[in-house]
């Protein structure tokens, strides 16, 4: 994600905490305040890897001929 000022994102994480910062704080996805706000990204983090070992396993045992050993 490339940002106006020419920034570039490259972490899901960080472009979804740009994304937050940009509605008013009673809209936010994540808290604004400590401690609750690292908790809700802690979830996010563990909620997206999921989701990607999740596709890849899906890759792995529906689209090649040979699984890997596990």
């Amino acid at each position: 994600m490339v940002l106006d000022n020419g920034q570039v994102l490259i972490e899901i994480h960080l472009m979804l905490d740009y994304l937050d910062s940009l509605v008013p704080a009673e809209k936010r996805m994540f808290p604004t305040e400590e401690p609750l706000r690292h908790q809700a990204l802690k979830v996010s983090a563990l909620a997206t890897g999921l989701g990607d070992k999740t596709v890849s396993l899906f890759y792995e045992e529906r689209l090649h001929e040979k699984v890997s050993d596990l």
